[in-house]
Order: structure tokens, then sequence, then C-alpha cells
């Protein structure tokens, strides 16, 4: 790791928005949430909120909403509350047979919701939670219901942008033996938060949610990576094709797969439930991996074709971003669009996947390909990290808005798109445990401050961004997950106070990092505070305390992190971990079209 007392720029800069955030914070206090708010606006926060569930399916609808609330206000709530035409009756009663068929334990939920709406005087019926979650996908955005959307409002004239990346590496690949998962969810900044579930039945699980726009309510956005208590974890939503499959009645994806996430105990039992699913959603498939090594991805469900390791020659590990990767898969017209669009090639890259079926996918799946291969035995948590850290180069082009227009006239030659990227907006590495020990670590934007574009129109900002990670344990119960939160904040403070005290007021950096660790050290005690009310307290109010504790401890160790970071900067290239240089001429490296 580097050593010394370098200071980076980006980092004091932000930390000199303080009394700036100051503003914000009093604002956020008035409305009521835990967010920045900036002239009655809602800022994406810097440090991914924590929800704690636990109990009957019932108890935690109303917890998840007791606690949102806590976070978000109530406004998103008010998005909820609509009347229903005759025909929209009857979609919600298609919608739920799905659910009471396939995923019951979410009628409760909704149930649970709406009654703790109700009682944040935000009046809800488990009617209005239902319509918000169970709507019909197409084209990447939700439908109103089947039969309504306005005629063209699912226009394929714009290409898609961005997406999403997930990897899992074991065995030989790793440096322990033991599974790391780790995924990003590319998008602009949003009001994400993490899941810890507690259910009466089925396994605990963390997820990550991450959502565009707190006007979507309630309703899970995309929720990779996550992991449960025995071992299984969904690093990414899966990449492929449509095939057969259309949208309509089902369950709707992300709640398939937080059902799988709780009810399966390894890969095995997830691949047949994800399969048994109904048909009625495209995003259905999903790359899933346990402790003993099995893993897969699928892409594509009708024909039904599953991707395993080793089928473009990985050993020991799996990986997808947003194209094909199965070389025998037949590609329909209506799945490479892009390539009459554009005119594109549409040809297989090895261990980059189909081309003109996301702009930068290719690339994304070399970089994964090229440091789980060459530096095989050397993976850790450190180095995940750091794969989230190794910044692309800048598009090789005169300006950006050349590099932009250069991308789709020349199938992206130019650019140097990396996993590092502007357009994380949350990244996510799971440590996965059969029991009590699973660790989850969380980093809102990307984990650099030197993070570049990886698309066009992909250049996110996050607020205060701290670009550091912090830590949640599936521990057994909430009380044990604070108690490891707790350890994991004292810890962090300890380390970041080590290398402030190094400088003094002569030091430029010292008073704007000083700051940034008063703000750690104010999260602490919030989050003593309700950890301490959490233990004097029963049911709902004693889990919403557990939550709030969580999120408290979380802050606590991203922001001391971030002081510790600033003075001490984090690997962002495997020459930091004493590695060889990437690609070097001792490796077997793969590229396309001149990028690597």
């Amino acid at each position: 790791m580097k050593r010394g007392n370098k200071v980076r720029l980006p980092l004091l800069l932000v930390a000199c928005l303080c009394a700036v955030l100051a503003m914000s914070a009093s604002a956020a206090a008035a409305d009521k949430t835990e967010i920045p708010v900036a002239d009655g606006v809602a800022i994406p926060p810097n440090v991914d909120s924590v929800i704690v569930i636990s109990g009957s399916d019932y108890d935690m609808g109303y917890q998840y909403v007791q606690q949102y609330v806590q976070v978000f206000g109530t406004e998103m709530l008010k998005n909820l509350q609509r009347t229903f035409a005759e025909e929209q009756v009857l979609a919600l009663k298609a919608y739920q047979w799905y659910l009471k068929q396939f995923a019951p334990e979410y009628i409760e939920q909704f149930k649970g919701m709406a009654q703790a709406a109700t009682d944040a005087d935000v009046p809800l019926s488990y009617a209005e939670v239902m319509a918000n979650y169970c709507v019909a996908f197409r084209g990447g955005s939700p439908a109103v219901y089947p039969g309504t959307e306005p005629e063209g409002s699912g226009d394929e004239t714009l290409p898609p942008s961005g997406g999403c990346t997930g990897f899992a590496a074991w065995g030989g690949t790793t440096r322990s033996g033991e599974l790391i998962c780790a995924g990003s969810s590319d998008a602009e900044p949003g009001f994400g938060y993490l899941l810890v579930a507690y259910p009466e039945t089925g396994n605990d699980y963390i997820l990550a949610v991450h959502t565009v726009s707190n006007q979507w309510g309630l309703r899970r956005g995309t929720i990779h990576p996550a992991m449960n208590n025995k071992g299984l974890c969904f690093a990414h939503h899966g990449a492929g094709v449509h095939g057969n499959e259309q949208d309509g009645y089902c369950v709707p994806p992300m709640l398939m797969s937080e059902h799988t996430l709780r009810f399966a105990d390894n890969s095995k039992q997830a691949l047949k439930m994800q399969l048994a699913y109904p048909h009625g959603s495209t995003y259905n498939r999903g790359l899933w991996a346990d402790t003993s090594g099995d893993a897969f991805d699928i892409e594509c469900r009708d024909p039904k074709t599953v991707r395993r390791p080793g089928d473009n020659g990985e050993r020991d590990f799996i990986y997808a971003t947003n194209n094909c990767l199965t070389d025998k898969l037949t590609i329909t017209k209506d799945d490479a669009w892009l390539a009459d669009v554009f005119d594109w090639d549409l040809t297989f890259v090895p261990h980059g996947g189909w081309t003109a079926m996301d702009e930068d996918a290719v690339r994304r799946n070399l970089l994964i390909w090229n440091m789980l291969d060459n530096y095989r035995g050397k993976v850790d948590l450190e180095f995940v990290k750091m794969m989230w850290r190794f910044p692309g180069r800048l598009p090789d082009y005169p300006s950006l808005e050349e590099a932009d227009e250069g991308m789709y006239a020349n199938q992206s030659a130019g650019w140097d798109s990396k996993i590092c990227a502007l357009g994380n907006a949350v990244v996510g590495v799971c440590l996965p445990d059969n029991g009590d020990q699973g660790v989850f670590y969380d980093c809102v934007g990307p984990a650099s401050a030197q993070a570049n574009g990886q698309c066009p129109s992909y250049s996110y900002f996050i607020p205060d961004a701290t670009h550091t990670f912090f830590q949640v344990k599936l521990a057994a119960d909430p009380k044990a997950a604070v108690g490891a939160a707790y350890d994991r904040a004292m810890y962090d403070l300890s380390y970041a106070n080590i290398e402030l005290r190094k400088l003094t007021y002569a030091d430029t950096a010292f008073v704007p990092l000083k700051e940034v660790f008063d703000r750690a050290v104010t999260e602490w005690y919030k989050a003593r505070h309700s950890q301490d009310l959490a233990g004097k307290t029963t049911g709902n109010e004693a889990v919403c305390h557990w939550g709030k504790a969580l999120r408290g401890f979380a802050r606590c160790q991203a922001y001391a992190n971030q002081v510790y970071e600033a003075l001490v900067p984090a690997p962002d290239d495997p020459k930091d971990l004493g590695l060889k240089k990437y690609w070097g001429g001792w490796g077997d490296w793969e590229s396309w079209l001149g990028s690597h």
C-alpha cells in the first residue's frame, strides 16, 4: 500500500465544501430526512443508507417504510397515491396471482408497507403499494401497466449507454481460495441503500439497491451485488439476449432475485428457481455463485442458455457486463438492433463477447478477464477494490464532444473503458460466508477520484464524494450487525487519527481533513445514541433504532476512511500491491480495437 503524507487534490477540494454541506444538513433536518436537501431538492447522498428489517413479512414491510421515510422523507410516498381504472385493477389482480404462486411473502410485506405509510400521514392502500412494484419492464423503463403504455413510448432509436459490471472468483484465482463477488450498478447517481434482512423464514441476506430517482417510490431498483448467510451470492443482473421471452405479467424481476436469495441455499437451487419463474420479464437472468465454487450466468431463458465458468476459458471465475458472452447462442435481429442503427459489425470478441450489443461492455469484460486471468492466485479484497480504482485513459480524441460522436461512428475505437468509471453509481464487494461472518463493502460513486467516463453521457458526479468503502457484516441478528459496524468504525477512526496527527496547522491539508474527521466522529456519537435506544426498546421500534445506528456507523467509517486515504492513498494499480505491471511483457493480454 502507498505510504506517506501525499494528499489528493480532489479529496481536499471536496473536504473544503463542508460548510456548504452543513447548510444542506440543516435543510435535511428541517425536512426530517437523513439525505441532504438543497433548496427543497433532495440530493443523492455520498454514503449509502442502511435499512434493517427483521421478523414477519408484515413487520419487515412496516419497518422498511418506517426507515425509508427516515432517510428519504414522505414525498416519495405521495407519488404512489392514485386511483385505478377498471383495466388497471384487472392488471393488478393478474400480478397478485403470480405473486401468490411464486413469491407470496410480498403480499404481507405490501400490506405492512401500506400501513406504515398511512401511519406516516400518507394514506396508502395495499393496491397502491403493489402497483409501485408490479409494473411491466419494457426497454429498461417501467410502463404504467400492460396494455396502457402510451403509443411510441418504447422508442428504440436511441443507443443504450453504460450498464453494470459483476464477477465472482474463487479457488485458484483468489489468494485464499475463498469466494469473492463484486459488482457495480452503473447509472446516474441516485437514492440507493443497503437492505439487510432477517426474515422469520428463509435466509438472512444483504443487497445493494440502486434507484436513479426517489420518484420511483418504494420499488427496488437494481439490486446487485447481494449475498445471503448460506454463502450464496448474486453478483450481477446477468447479460445476454431476450430470445423468445417477452415482457408481460410476471413476478417483477427484482423481486424474483430477492426471493431466490432468501430461499435458495446454493447455486444449484438458485438456478432451478431462476429458470422456473414464469416468463414475462426479459430482465430475469443473473450471475450467481456460492462458496463451493458453483457458479453460472443465465444468458437466455428461452432457449435455455446457461454460461458456466470455463466456457470462455475462465479458471475459477465468471463475469458479466451488458452484452452476451456465449458464442454459441444465436443472436436475433431484435437483440442486435444496434448493428442496424449504427452499421456496426456484429462479431464475437474472445473473452469480450458480442459487439454491437453495448458500446463499452466488450472493453469492461476484457479488463476483468485480463485482471483475473493474469493475476491468478493474487486476487483478494484489496485487489478487487483496486480493480474499481484502476482508471481508464481519457478518450483519444481532441475533445470530449468529438469523442462522443466518434464512439458510435468508429465502434468505440479510441475509448479506454474500464470498470472504474464516473458512471459507477454504487460499487459493492461481497465476502460471503455459510454462517454469520459474511461481509459486504459498499462505495457510493466511483471508488477513485481519478475515474473517467466509460461512454458518452455517463460522466456523473456525486456531491461530496468520499471515494471510499464502508463495511457491513451479515451477522447473526441486527444487534450483532450493529456491534460489528461499531467495532469497524472505531478502528477506522483510529487509523485516520494516527495519520491526521502527523499534520499540523501549518499543513494546508490539516484543517479541511480535520473537519471531515470531526464529521466522522459526530456520526459515531449519533450512532451510539441509536444503539443505546435500540437496547431499551422492542419490536419495530427497536429494529428502527438498529437501522439508524447501522447507518450512522457506516457514515462514520466512510468519512474516517476518506481522511485516511487522503493521507495514505489507496491502491489504484496492481503495482501498488507489489504486483507486476498491468499490460506488461509478462502476461497474456486481450484487447479490442487497440484498447487495453
